[in-house]
């Protein structure tokens, strides 16, 4: 590329037009890598994962992975083993290169309905060294541990933690 803002045509050069039929207006909220070969664009109503194409002109290939789902807060979406781990409308998900699963069904009832009033409240870190998600409420930090990587067992949950911010104890679901 020239480098100009009006050159369109040199190497390198080019956008992406993303066309959907959705009923809301949708936003980016986060962006995060997902290995070395996925781009994960997690947006407030939609995901959308981008795929290496190789051409200069048109680097990734946008693909809806779930047009029902999105994250709430940017603070919340953590690059995880998992893929991206991140705080919807409906409970924390894993978004990987093929799925996007909740991962606290078990705790939702507690979770759940966030509180729209403190979004910005809400936020996440990932501690690699434990293998843990930790995800601060305005009422408590939950904590995710994610199972041991072991490929015999494909089915294995993670469980989740529950310290309260108002008491010092520690809940295990």
């Amino acid at each position: 590329a020239s480098g100009l803002l009006n050159d369109w045509s040199g190497l390198g050069s080019g956008c992406g037009l993303v066309l959907v039929d959705q009923n809301q207006a949708d936003k980016i909220v986060a962006l995060r890598s997902i290995g070395f070969d996925l781009l994960g664009i997690l947006m407030r109503h939609s995901i959308w994962a981008g795929y290496p194409t190789g051409v200069t002109t048109r680097p990734a290939d946008f693909r809806p992975r779930t047009m029902s789902l999105g994250c709430v807060n940017e603070a919340t979406a953590r690059a995880t083993p998992a893929g991206v781990t991140f705080l919807s409308d409906e409970g924390v998900f894993n978004f990987s290169a093929y799925s996007v699963e909740c991962i606290s069904t078990e705790i939702n009832s507690l979770l759940l309905p966030l509180d729209y009033t403190q979004l910005q409240n809400y936020s996440a870190t990932f501690l690699p060294k434990r293998n843990r998600y930790v995800l601060k409420t305005p009422t408590d930090v939950w904590i995710y541990e994610f199972p041991a990587a072991d490929i015999t067992t494909q089915a294995v949950k993670g469980r989740w933690l529950r310290r309260g911010v108002a008491v010092d104890n520690v809940i295990a679901f």
